[in-house]
């Protein structure tokens, strides 16, 4: 679609694993794959766990803690693994501290900033295994990084047995139980508390962090990230988190710090990712029957107006539930791709300003409809809200260009200062 005379291939930094070890059916690994893995881990210090989008839920995030906290390996976990936010939906928070070893220490092992810092030419060495769980990332400066790497190991356990990486990079592929698994290597892995390694991913991601929640103390208007970062800041324990596709999981994964505070994240990944966004965050309301707040662009929510009707129709009740609709007027995600400097057709094609109105359309379906005009009018607006059991649409019209340029420049600056630091 893009009228353009580049016709060249766009080529692997590295060639394909030829031939990646792959070992289905067995559920719970045998005595030779858990010393062999163990020893794996043993052997090499520098090591990264990375936790995709559907990673198992129930204890899973508590086991793969405890296999991060004996090998000192760092956890990149996407915003929809179940491990960036509480690790585990039941967990009593605690205002960010949990208990290790019997005392208090913050929960560093999960890295968050990943997909900032990784933009970063940073010293860090390259992490000689990778061990991956659930499917392929969200992040794009995540799965750039692990294509360019060349770690000894790229070891990926999933318990499914569906095969998810694109790069075709994993040199072994371990069918398995992702929790049991967990607890079986960690049983051999000899203790690395406080390494070196560890260390330094943590100090990458508080850079970030501190920098990030710097920016956040001078911002008063309505930008499309810190509606999310708010959102992330507002909700309270126990509740559900839809993150719409495009804009909205980015954003997300860019700008949502790991928390202990339990959050249950839900999100639609796939090629035609927009349809069917409200319906689904409806029915993971209604299944779960928890309070959800749905962060939505203005596309995704207009490809599924439908997925209101059972607030005027259903029978069953529908807890708390509130729409966060940010409304740039358009396909705010093509703006970060090439075709952006070529217009037309981009503006038309791409973008495809609309210049809806959607108060009436939510109003017809029976819910509230709030319009937020600045950054402390949409926090307001969302407090209430989840005290609130009447559904509710919270509308945050921004500027898309202005937005993509903050993000930039927010990004150049904490780039520049990691620079300045490595």
């Amino acid at each position: 679609l893009e009228p353009t005379s580049d016709k060249s291939p766009i080529l692997n930094p590295q060639p394909p694993i030829p031939n990646p070890k792959i070992e289905y059916g067995e559920i719970i690994l045998s005595r030779n794959q858990q010393d062999e893995l163990a020893a794996i881990i043993n052997q090499y210090e520098r090591g990264l766990i990375v936790c995709g989008p559907r990673c198992p839920a129930g204890n899973f995030p508590q086991a793969l803690r405890g296999l991060a906290e004996m090998s000192g390996y760092p956890i990149l976990a996407d915003p929809l693994s179940g491990l960036r936010f509480g690790g585990n939906s039941d967990t009593e928070w605690h205002g960010g501290i949990t208990e290790i070893h019997g005392e208090e220490k913050s929960v560093d092992y999960v890295i968050g900033g990943y997909e900032t810092f990784l933009q970063a030419n940073l010293s860090l060495p390259e992490p000689e295994v990778i061990i991956r769980f659930g499917a392929v990332p969200t992040s794009k400066w995540l799965n750039t990084y692990l294509d360019k790497i060349a770690p000894v190991h790229r070891i990926h356990i999933r318990e499914n047995g569906v095969w998810a990486d694109d790069s075709q990079r994993t040199t072994r592929f371990v069918q398995a139980n992702a929790e049991m698994a967990c607890y079986q290597i960690s049983q051999f892995v000899t203790p690395r508390f406080g390494s070196d390694w560890l260390g330094k991913w943590q100090a990458v991601a508080t850079a970030v962090a501190q920098s990030l929640q710097q920016f956040t103390t001078d911002v008063t208007d309505c930008i499309d990230f810190m509606v999310v970062y708010d959102t992330l800041e507002l909700l309270p324990p126990n509740c559900n988190l839809f993150a719409g596709n495009s804009l909205s999981i980015r954003h997300l994964d860019q700008f949502g710090l790991p928390s202990r505070k339990p959050i249950r994240v839900f999100g639609n990944r796939g090629a035609s990712g927009i349809d069917g966004n409200t319906s689904t965050a409806v029915g993971v309301a209604i299944a779960t029957q928890r309070p959800t707040v749905a962060i939505l662009g203005d596309i995704t929510f207009f490809h599924d107006l439908n997925g209101l009707l059972p607030f005027r129709y259903t029978q069953s009740p529908i807890p708390n539930f509130t729409i966060v609709l940010i409304n740039n007027n358009g396909g705010g995600i093509f703006r970060r791709l090439p075709i952006a400097q070529i217009d037309p057709p981009f503006t038309d094609l791409f973008l495809t300003p609309h210049g809806l109105d959607f108060e009436p359309v939510v109003r017809m379906f029976g819910l509230d409809y709030v319009r937020a005009e600045s950054r402390s009018q949409f926090q307001q607006a969302l407090t209430d809200s989840v005290s609130d059991s009447r559904p509710r649409v919270i509308e945050v019209r921004t500027d898309g260009t202005n937005d993509e340029v903050q993000r930039k420049t927010w990004v150049k600056q904490i780039i520049r200062q990691l620079g300045a630091n490595s």
